[in-house]
């Protein structure tokens, strides 16, 4: 995989059931309340730890995920990819300011900016972003300015036309089902939450679907996430051996 291939996976990567949805009525609700009780349900932790098993299409090459994810909010993202057997493959480590990465299977490392990874790549990639896509969240508050749509068995939110386009779709449980945020005529992001599991009183997403494409580049991924604990604080080490070269 070419360093620029990488480099977009890494962006990317690093993402009881609801039961049956009921006939709701979304016209007697306003935008703002439906987003002040999304924001409400949305989960407040202070660690979160995972498996992370699925795979990953980039660029028509299809490869499987296994990784261990650790997370403190507003902190740390660090994540543990396994390959064959079990050995590390790579580990990241991800700031809010710094994106570190080390590839054992080349014996290569990278450390630079988040701002400039998001100008290269051409994507408001923030870590903030990256954790609330991870924990199933959104950004999304009453000072933006969204429509309802009709719909009957969900909340349809679409932006005004003086806005980046995005679209928000909750369920009638007032959790995201679908995030898509469009970034031009040929970039767009796409999270889809196909369930959550409550955890400790907290929702948290159990399966994640990205889609993405950037730059002429695109990549699909769904995992799925096991063993969640929160608010157990875990080592997230961070080491490069002498040996390793910049990618």
């Amino acid at each position: 995989m070419n360093k620029c291939g990488f480099g977009i996976l890494l962006l990317f990567c690093l993402s009881a059931c609801v039961g049956n949805i009921a006939l709701i009525s979304t016209s007697s609700q306003s935008v703002n309340v439906i987003l002040k009780n999304s924001q409400q349900k949305a989960a407040e932790v202070d660690w979160f730890t995972a498996t992370l098993k699925g795979k990953a299409d980039l660029n028509n090459n299809q490869f499987p995920i296994s990784a261990q994810l650790r997370m403190r909010k507003d902190s740390v993202i660090w994540i543990s990819v396994s390959a064959l057997l079990g050995l590390e493959a790579a580990r990241i480590m991800l700031t809010p300011d710094t994106l570190k990465v080390i590839n054992r299977l080349n014996s290569s490392y990278f450390v630079g900016e988040v701002s400039a990874l998001s100008k290269q790549y051409n994507i408001p990639f923030t870590f903030d972003e990256l954790q609330n896509a991870l924990l199933g969240a959104h950004s999304f508050d009453k000072d933006n300015r969204f429509k309802l749509q009709e719909s009957e068995q969900d909340y349809l939110l679409v932006a005004d036309k003086d806005m980046p386009s995005y679209v928000l779709r909750l369920s009638a449980d007032y959790l995201p089902k679908t995030i898509l945020s469009t970034l031009s005529d040929s970039a767009y992001v796409s999270l889809s939450y196909p369930s959550f599991v409550n955890v400790n009183t907290q929702w948290l997403p159990q399966e994640l679907d990205i889609e993405a494409i950037t730059n002429n580049k695109s990549l699909s991924a769904s995992f799925s996430y096991s063993k969640m604990l929160i608010n157990r604080p875990k080592k997230t080490k961070f080491s490069i051996p002498s040996s390793y070269a910049p990618m």
